[in-house]
């Protein structure tokens, strides 16, 4: 690796962890594998780039805001009663797997604090983006696994018995609807 190759990716990484808390050990291993640079060396560059700049306590507080804005805006648009006229405009996935999404929305309003932002389809197999921190992780993780499980047996378009293939792009469809496309 280079002294440049070092410095861009923790220029990349200082933009997408701009708060001290944000650029914890982890954060920083899975961006030098993601960019096959060695660990030791990026975070020795961005230690110095760090200290290099001046503190700017405004610079930090409106980030921060700006980090806190964000946070709050995710947590308005979360739906944690399990109402499905809230959380359907949040399906980004076909008409097939609405109730299999209806499912996982009303069993996400039992666990206390676990709130569902959206899904979508991506390699064929659904994903699904919440919020939670709570105790009850497993239990989450076992909901969602139930729900993707299904996806990828269920057409995206009828919800009738599919199977994941590719053409182009992996999807799941029924046979009706993989001669149709």
């Amino acid at each position: 690796m280079t002294d440049h190759e070092a410095n861009e990716w923790a220029k990349a990484f200082l933009d997408f962890h701009p708060l001290p808390e944000q650029r914890t050990p982890d954060a920083i291993e899975a961006w030098a594998d993601m960019g096959k640079v060695n660990r030791e060396e990026m975070s020795a560059v961005i230690q110095k780039m760090v200290d290099s700049r001046p503190a700017d306590s405004a610079k930090r507080a409106q980030l921060q805001a700006a980090h806190d804005r964000m946070v709050e805006a995710r947590r308005r648009a979360a739906v944690y009663d399990g109402d499905l006229d809230r959380s359907r405009p949040a399906y980004y996935v076909g008409p097939g797997w609405h109730a299999i999404l209806d499912d996982l929305v009303r069993e996400f309003a039992e666990i206390e604090g676990l709130g569902f932002l959206s899904a979508h389809e991506k390699f064929g197999g659904l994903r699904v983006t919440y919020l939670y921190e709570g105790d009850r992780q497993e239990d989450v993780e076992a909901i969602v696994k139930r729900a993707s499980d299904r996806c990828l047996v269920s057409c995206w378009y009828c919800s009738q018995p599919g199977k994941m293939n590719q053409d182009r792009w992996w999807r799941v469809r029924c046979d009706e609807h993989w001669s149709a496309e």
